[in-house]
């Protein structure tokens, strides 16, 4: 036998070796195990999610989680409700290139046409983004504004409207709604959208005011409770628009219903929504009011549910277009009324109890 071949038997006789084999070995299986404990834990853990509430006296409880409800059903904050703290964008010049609108709180001396050329966008797409404003007017320091991410108009889908009559009204292409929008087609060849989507509209135009219309019910402040809980990362108000991001992680966070109601849509929503759930409330108004979920990991409800103020509807996720280390985060989004959470500063962290 050759030398080699003996230096190589005598090395599988280290123990040295088998040690360093077992631990690898060891190492290896304690992560299969992990894995499979995590996903034995989240896919149990809300297994009997039609008994899971969070409303008046019932109190959703997890080991994860500290879950807190202030005076019944509204949100409680480590920090009082005020205005969104003023975060001006833009302001040493540097435009990055982005495709979801941004709040721009208005600076001592700013002009409208200034805050144009700033963002590189239209006076018009500015004046059309913020309500009632006209070449006339002007702005006031510390006024918030709806910055829209190319020139154009944002848009509210009405109901039954197809992309080819929103291009028509709005004086542009189908093509340049879709590209801009990446919205996808479904199993019967239309495109995708649904009433109260918001839409960017680039190089479009304002619609006689007889066709596009966004009415606002106004509502108690009980009427929501807050719909998960987490960190306030992002906020967007503006003309018929308002939503907050809400981030947590995507293991163990529930969304709850934020009112009673009926849910009018569960499931994929294209691009920027991802998995997302849709509900109708009942009110005393004549306006519809629609309260929207966004990129959910998990859906727990289904078309046409009728669904209690609190129910754990499904859990957070990073379904569809999320940015940040994780993504994981809820896109809570209010149609017909003012969202609940519009008056909490950025990095406020919300909870239930």
């Amino acid at each position: 036998m050759s030398s080699k071949k003996v230096r190589i038997l005598g090395l599988f006789k280290n123990p040295l070796l088998w040690a360093v084999v077992a631990l690898f070995l060891f190492s290896f299986s304690f992560v299969i195990f992990q894995k499979e404990e995590i996903s034995e834990v989240s896919s149990n853990k809300f297994s009997k999610i039609d008994d899971l509430y969070l409303s008046g006296e019932k109190i959703f409880k997890s080991e994860y989680l500290s879950l807190n409800l202030f005076q019944g059903y509204f949100l409680k904050s480590l920090s009082s409700p005020s205005p969104i703290s003023p975060k001006v964008y833009g302001a040493a010049g540097l435009i990055e290139e982005r495709d979801e609108p941004i709040e721009y709180v208005v600076q001592k001396g700013d002009t409208f046409s200034g805050i144009a050329n700033k963002f590189n966008i239209s006076l018009n797409t500015i004046l059309w983004a913020n309500g009632n404003l006209t070449t006339k007017s002007k702005p006031k320091q510390d006024q918030r504004l709806l910055i829209l991410p190319v020139s154009g108009i944002s848009y509210i889908v009405q109901p039954n409207e197809t992309v080819s009559e929103i291009a028509k009204k709005c004086k542009t292409t189908s093509e340049k709604i879709i590209e801009f929008n990446e919205l996808s087609y479904g199993d019967n060849g239309n495109i995708l959208i649904f009433e109260g989507d918001f839409l960017i509209v680039p190089d479009g135009v304002m619609p006689p005011k007889t066709t596009y219309s966004v009415k606002v019910a106004n509502l108690p402040s009980s009427f929501f409770m807050s719909p998960t809980t987490g960190i306030i990362t992002k906020t967007i108000w503006g003309h018929g628009y308002e939503a907050v991001d809400i981030a947590n992680d995507c293991v163990t966070t529930p969304i709850a219903a934020a009112a009673s109601g009926k849910v009018i849509l569960a499931g994929y929503r294209g691009w920027r929504c991802g998995n997302g759930i849709d509900i109708e409330h009942d009110t005393e108004h004549k306006e519809r009011v629609i309260t929207r979920y966004c990129h959910l990991s998990k859906i727990f409800v289904r078309l046409g549910q009728e669904i209690d103020k609190g129910k754990i509807i499904g859990m957070m996720g990073n379904t569809g277009h999320t940015i940040g280390p994780t993504g994981c985060h809820l896109h809570f989004h209010t149609i017909g009324t003012k969202n609940p959470l519009r008056n909490y500063k950025l990095d406020t962290t919300i909870s239930w109890k």
